[in-house]
């Protein structure tokens, strides 16, 4: 490891100040935007929503699995043993049925959120690549690697700037989240 050193910091002295001057960076803060643009807005609206709506059908299936389940062991006392087991086997079956598209339902919005975010992800990274080539940068370091730097090198608000006039909202789409989770 101290060879390693010794070799990078020989590397480093022998490329003269020359080389020094040409190099251009920028800092970029990459979380700050991927929280703070307007389509992680929208994308986060999205996902509140489509949860609300599984959250709604689990419930409304919870309500009438329980209804079933009180019905069934009010009869219990009245029908014959036989009738009983079939109806109770019935029931069960019905609960791994909604267990699973409860289930199917989180790897959908899982799916939907992974999907939206590669999109954001991707596209920041264009728009952090314009910039740089714009300005005439050749190496873009990002904020949490830096202890401590010139604030003219930072380029977030200029992204973020970028990313949220072309970029205000990410659809996602819920039902090739759903294909996917098949």
């Amino acid at each position: 490891m101290l060879k390693k050193f010794f070799i990078i910091a020989l590397l480093l002295l022998s490329t003269g100040v020359s080389h020094a001057e040409e190099l251009k960076i920028g800092i970029v803060d990459y979380g700050y935007i991927m929280n703070y643009a307007n389509a992680t807005k929208s994308i986060n609206a999205q996902i509140d929503s489509q949860k609300a709506e599984f959250m709604s059908k689990d419930k409304e299936a919870q309500s009438i699995i329980i209804k079933k389940q009180q019905d069934l062991a009010e009869k219990k006392a009245i029908i014959p043993a036989e009738k009983f087991e079939k109806s109770r086997k019935e029931l069960e079956d019905e609960i791994k049925v909604e267990q699973a598209k409860s289930r199917r339902n989180r790897v959908v919005l899982e799916n939907g959120i992974k999907e939206a975010r590669k999109f954001l992800d991707s596209a920041v990274r264009k728009y952090i690549a314009k910039i740089a080539e714009d300005r005439g940068l050749n190496l873009i370091l990002p904020q949490e690697q830096v202890i401590i730097s010139a604030k003219e090198l930072s380029i977030t608000d200029e992204v973020l700037k970028l990313v949220n006039s072309d970029l205000k909202e990410v659809k996602i789409n819920f039902a090739k989240a759903e294909d996917n989770s098949k």
